[in-house]
This record gives C-alpha cells, sequence and structure tokens, in this order.
C-alpha cells in the first residue's frame, strides 16, 4: 500500500464524470496554461467527431497535419455488437463512411505519421482496399492478426478467435 509521499511523486489520470461541475472547474483553474502542462490528449467519441475536432489545431497553416499516431476503432459492420450507433450499414455505406474517416485522419497526420486501425472478418478486406486508396499501396505497413478470444465465438459454425489491426503510414 503506498504512503502519502510516494502518491504524490507521481502524476495520475483523472476521470471528471466521478465529479460535479464546480469541481471541475476548481481542478481546471488550477492551470495557468493548461494546453501546456497537458502531455496528451485521449478523445473517447465518434471517430469522425473526434478527427474534425482535432483539426483546427492539429493542422497547419499550409494544412498539414502534425499528429504522429492515429487509433482507429470502427464499428465492424455485423449489426450484432449491441453499441448505441449503427452498426448494419450496407457494405458502400460503410465504406463511405470509413472513407471520410480516413481522408480526415490523413491529413492530420505528419508526413512520418501512422493509423492503425481496428476490424474483424466482416470488412477487413474492404478496410485494407479503402487504406490502399487513401494512403497508397506503398504506404502498408502490416495486417497485424490480434487473439481477440481465445476461447471463440459462435460464428456461423465456426470459432471466431481473432480480429485485424491494419498498419499504413501516412508516406
Amino acid at each position: 500500500k503506498p504512503n502519502i509521499l510516494e502518491l504524490q511523486s507521481h502524476s495520475y489520470p483523472i476521470d471528471t464524470k466521478h465529479f460535479d461541475d464546480v469541481f471541475k472547474y476548481q481542478v481546471l483553474s488550477q492551470f495557468e496554461n493548461i494546453e501546456e502542462e497537458v502531455s496528451g490528449l485521449l478523445i473517447k467519441s465518434e471517430n469522425y467527431q473526434a478527427l474534425k475536432f482535432l483539426e483546427p489545431k492539429y493542422t497547419d497553416k499550409q494544412g498539414d497535419g502534425k499528429i504522429k499516431c492515429v487509433y482507429i476503432d470502427p464499428p465492424y459492420n455485423t449489426g450484432n455488437d449491441g453499441f448505441v450507433y449503427k452498426d448494419s450499414f450496407k457494405s458502400a455505406s460503410w465504406l463511405s463512411m470509413m472513407n471520410d474517416r480516413l481522408e480526415v485522419a490523413r491529413k492530420l497526420m505528419r508526413e512520418d505519421g501512422v493509423i492503425f486501425t481496428s476490424i474483424d472478418d466482416n470488412e477487413v478486406n474492404n478496410l485494407h482496399t479503402l487504406n490502399k486508396q487513401v494512403f497508397g499501396h506503398e504506404n502498408f505497413i502490416s495486417n497485424v492478426t490480434i487473439l481477440a478470444n481465445k476461447g471463440g465465438q459462435d460464428y456461423l459454425r465456426l470459432s471466431k478467435v481473432h480480429e485485424y489491426l491494419l498498419v499504413y503510414s501516412k508516406t
């Protein structure tokens, strides 16, 4: 069990959803310039909204991006994930949705930036083709197989145990 000195010597993330507005503003008022004092940014949001939110701050006057790494976990387009957002697009509609997100992500990325996109069997081939169109075939880095469920899922009489992580660079 850590003592008070050990606790004070480390930085810890704070999830403000557990506090009322008065306390949130008290915490924020402790920072003279929060942008300079915070070393990172984590956004939990619908992908397109998050990317568009970042656009003004993370592109320079010439329109070049400043972000080194993007990770997107889009809807897998299975229609049965239990998400609150739509997850049962026609493949062409899903690809159009993803194209919008990938185009904005590419704009936000630095020249040496990379993008990681999680996906499963339902759309991996389509997403790979779309990524090649947006980022270029020459910028494909890897298709990483992720062990998602060691026990497997009942999936059309097959045991589904993996998903994918498509990795592309901007240049």
